[in-house]
Parts: structure tokens; C-alpha cells; sequence
């Protein structure tokens, strides 16, 4: 699409309008066109004495202003997808080795800052598994190795930011760092291929083969949409890969020759059923449902956990964990793990109800929108995740009629349009600034909203402290913004969703 929609603009940016022949490119496979078409723009901005001809295509191409690429535009209001939400959680969970990305996007990069982990180590100490997170692009200007609690970040195609660099490094006059930046943009076909004859590629690429090699071999490896045609990362991959214990599982809409290739370089007779997850676009499931889903049995599994090991029910004896059995479109626990328990979390540690000395309330940063509590953090006891539970036993019918995905932070019950915001209720809350998402969502969809509840939650039953439970509305009601519901006499207190589904339509 981007050779489609961009090429004669670019060109008459480049001043090449007329001087390419695009005849050739319609042999080619459509998706390929655009590789074919930058080496022809490469040649010609060579032959004409360009010393820098990748960063001139980049900026001819908007790689370097244009919103989508930055992660604002054509994308969710947040500035991120389900599925690079869930990747950046994960990662601050610890349970990524490191991340490979050959996209030229720096969405990932903004998901990672927005969950906390910023691209330097903080200034205080925390107790995540991963604090932080560098880009390997460029041996000089980008770490390769870091920090043991840093997450790598490889990206061997190059970078809109690292492009951006490269730009500012011209005007400034260091035009060998606005090459070394610019060149590691891959986008011609021919260096998709193969090179090893490029001598200025060489010292790069071995970074990223050594990389490769420490990272696959051994391991489970997710590909998620890339159909492995690049000749020259391809034969380093397939060294990697053939190596007893490592695992590939390959999530795409098809099974392509790449794909085929890999399979047989496994020691292990395996097939396609084995490695392949296909996912389609237009019908479940498709790359958020993949993510969402695996968010959701992770989720299951550590509150499990904290349960003693023991299944989690609903108030009717049903399951959750049967909700997610397979890879579902959407259900109430999969929205619940990635809208409703963030903000839970983020909520009790922030308002000082979670004792936690490496971590202290006030260090919790209520600015960004998907600040991110690890789950599986259990050095200290972890009271949220049991009201959690607690919540979760008491929804009956396994939250059928009740969205979570609009209300960050609440649960609205459709039929009768009542909004019951959960709140902590054990210790004494320092604040609910945590609830902003929730509060920003209802300033969006007011008019939904009948009836406004507070569910006061402790940490292994519903409270029955009314003195709290009323402290805790006049605390929500000074958040509303319409009059109605800044009165806490129109805030209503229940102990179960049962309450609200019985109330009068």
C-alpha cells in the first residue's frame, strides 16, 4: 500500500517524475513492489551524487512526519492496539526475553513508555522484573547490550526515530551519523536479499546475527505477521532455529513459502498444525483477539495463584477459565483483564493499600493512560488481586449483560444503563486520581448512564463497614463531572451485581 499510495508523491519530492519506469513493478507480486521501487529510487538518487539517498527517501516517503508512523494516527485515541498493550505488559511482567520488531513504526516503542517502562532506567529503584527498555539499531548510537533488567528492543530493519535522529544530525553537519542512522533503514529489495557483499552492513548485521543467536536457540518464538521473506535475515534465522528445544510458533493469516522453509529446518518432524495459528483479519480470530486472549489465561493464572491454586468461580459455580478455553472474539473476562483490572490495580497501589517499600504509592505515575501494576509481582501480599477475586466469585452468570471494555475501571450494566464502580475498601485511601480513564470514558458516553453505584470491595469480602462504604461515594462523587452524580445522594452502595440486575429497568 505504501508503494500504491505514495510513489508518484515521493518521486515528485525527488524530483524523479518520469525518470522510473513502473512498468516492470506489475510482474511483481504486489506486496513486493515497493522493495523493487526503492532500489530504482535508491540507483537514481546515487547516480545523481546523493550521499545520503535512504534518509531523502524516508522524508520523500513522510517516514519521518507523518502521524501514523508515530503512533497518532490510525490507531486507538490511547496510542495503541490490544495486542502491543498486552506485548508491553507483558514485557514489564519479565516474560519476554527481548522483542524483535521489522516494522519501521515506533507504536511498540510508545506502548512500552505508556505501561512504564521508559527507554532509561528511572531514577529510583523498582522492583519489576524489567524497569526500562533500549533499541538496538546502531552499535554506536543504540545500546546492544544492557542493563539485566533493561528489555531489548531489536530492530534490524531501522527506525522512524532513529530517522529522525539521522535528520537532525545533517542540519547539524555530523553527516557520518546521519548515514550510520539512515542506513540501517531497510527497504530496497535487493538488500532484503542478501548482503553480504555490502562492506558497510557487515560489522551491523553480525551484531544482530550474534543477537539472533543468543535469543532463539532453546526457546519458544512467536512470529506474529511476517511471512519470513527476507533472504538475508532468513539464512541467519535458519541456523538459529536448528538447534534442539527451540520452538516456533508462527501466528499469520497464511502458511507461506518462508514459513514452509523454517518448518523444515526444525530437527523435529513437524508440520504445519504444529507451528501454525491462522488468523484472518475479518473474522475471529485476528492479531488482538491472539494477544487478548493469552493476556486473559495469564491473568486466570496468577490470581489462581494467589487463590491457593484453586479455580476461580462465578456466583452461579460456573468457570472463568471455560470462557477462554479457546481463542474467543470477545468476552467479559478477557475485557475485564485488559480494561478493568489495570485500573483496579494501578488504583490500590496508588491510593497506599498495597505494602510495598520498593514500590511507594506516590511513585505510581497517574499521568499515563496504561500504567502497568506487574500481576505476577508476589514479594509482597498482593490484597488487590484478592478483592480482585473476591469480585469476580460474586458476579453472577459470568458477567453476562456487563462491559467492561468502555469503562475503564467499572462495570456498566447494560440492561438498566447502571455504572457500579468498584472501589477498596480495607485502609485508608490516599486518592482515586487512578480512576481517570473511568472518568474521562463517562465525560464521552454520559448519556448512557442511569444510575451510578459504588461496589466497596475488601480484600476477601464485600465491606460491611457503612461508614467507610459512604466515605468511599462522597470520595467517587467529588470525581463526576455533571451535578447529578457530584451528589452522593444519587450514588447508590451495593454488595454484589446481583443487586443491580434486580433493580427496576
Amino acid at each position: 500500500m505504501l508503494y500504491r499510495d505514495c510513489h508518484q508523491g515521493a518521486e515528485d519530492r525527488l524530483g524523479l517524475s518520469g525518470l522510473i519506469d513502473h512498468g516492470r513493478f506489475q510482474t511483481i507480486d504486489a506486496a513486493s513492489r515497493l522493495y523493487a521501487w526503492a532500489d530504482a529510487v535508491l540507483d537514481a538518487l546515487e547516480q545523481r551524487g546523493d550521499s545520503l539517498p535512504k534518509l531523502r527517501l524516508a522524508r520523500a516517503l513522510g517516514l519521518l512526519d507523518d502521524p501514523k508512523w508515530w503512533g497518532l494516527a490510525e490507531i486507538d485515541f490511547r496510542g495503541n492496539s490490544p495486542r502491543h498493550r498486552v506485548i508491553a505488559r507483558f514485557a514489564k511482567e519479565g516474560l519476554w526475553r527481548s522483542l524483535w520488531s521489522f516494522n519501521w513504526d515506533c507504536i511498540l516503542e510508545n506502548t512500552l513508555e505508556q505501561i512504564g517502562l521508559p527507554k532509561r532506567r528511572p531514577a529510583f529503584e523498582t522492583p519489576w522484573e524489567k524497569d526500562h527498555y533500549a533499541i538496538h539499531l546502531h552499535s554506536v548510537y543504540f545500546p546492544a547490550t544492557i542493563h539485566p533488567r533493561g528489555l531489548v528492543v531489536h530492530k534490524p530493519h531501522g527506525c522512524v526515530r532513529a530517522l529522525r535522529v539521522a535528520d537532525i544530525a545533517e542540519r547539524d553537519g555530523d553527516l557520518d551519523k546521519a548515514e550510520a542512522l539512515s542506513y540501517r533503514l531497510m527497504i530496497g529489495e535487493r538488500e532484503l536479499k542478501d548482503r553480504s557483499a555490502d562492506t558497510k552492513a557487515i560489522k551491523e548485521d553480525g551484531l544482530f546475527a550474534s543477537q539472533l543467536g543468543s535469543a532463539v536457540p532453546a526457546t519458544l518464538n512467536m512470529i506474529l505477521g511476517w511471512s519470513l521473506g527476507e533472504e538475508s535475515l532468513m539464512k541467519q534465522l535458519e541456523v538459529c532455529v536448528n538447534y534442539m528445544g527451540t520452538r516456533i510458533a508462527i501466528l499469520d493469516p497464511t502458511f507461506s513459502g518462508g514459513h514452509e522453509r523454517l518448518r523444515l529446518c526444525l530437527p523435529a518432524a513437524v508440520d504445519q498444525s504444529q507451528v501454525h495459528f491462522k488468523l484472518d483479519f475479518l473474522d475471529c480470530p485476528n492479531r488482538d483477539d491472539i494477544f487478548l486472549w493469552q493476556q486473559s489465561l495469564y491473568t486466570l493464572e496468577r490470581l489462581e495463584c494467589v487463590n491457593g491454586g484453586t479455580a476461580l468461580l462465578d456466583r452461579n459455580g460456573n468457570h472463568w477459565r471455560s470462557t477462554v478455553a479457546e481463542c474467543p472474539r470477545e468476552t467479559f473476562f478477557c475485557a475485564w483483564a485488559d480494561e478493568f483490572l489495570p485500573v483496579w490495580t494501578r488504583l490500590c497501589w496508588s491510593a497506599g493499600l498495597v505494602e510495598a517499600e520498593k514500590m511507594r504509592s506516590h511513585r505510581i505515575d497517574l499521568e499515563r493512560r496504561d500504567e502497568h501494576i506487574p500481576l505476577g509481582y508476589n514479594h509482597v501480599a498482593r490484597p488487590d488481586l484478592q478483592a480482585a477475586i473476591t469480585m469476580l466469585e460474586r458476579i453472577p452468570g459470568l458477567g453476562r449483560d456487563i462491559n467492561v471494555k468502555d469503562w475503564p475501571g467499572g462495570l456498566f450494566y447494560e440492561p438498566n444503563q447502571t455504572l457500579v464502580v468498584p472501589l477498596p475498601c480495607w485502609g485508608d485511601i490516599n486518592e482515586l486520581r487512578a480512576l481517570r480513564p473511568l472518568v474521562d470514558a463517562l465525560r464521552r458516553q454520559l448519556g448512557y448512564v442511569q444510575r451510578l453505584a459504588v461496589w466497596p470491595l475488601d480484600k476477601t469480602a464485600t465491606c460491611s463497614d457503612d461508614k467507610r462504604s459512604q466515605h468511599l461515594v462522597e470520595r467517587l462523587a467529588a470525581l463526576m463531572p455533571v451535578p447529578e452524580f457530584a451528589d452522593p445522594g444519587n450514588i447508590r452502595i451495593i454488595h454484589s451485581m446481583e443487586e443491580v440486575s434486580h433493580a427496576s429497568h
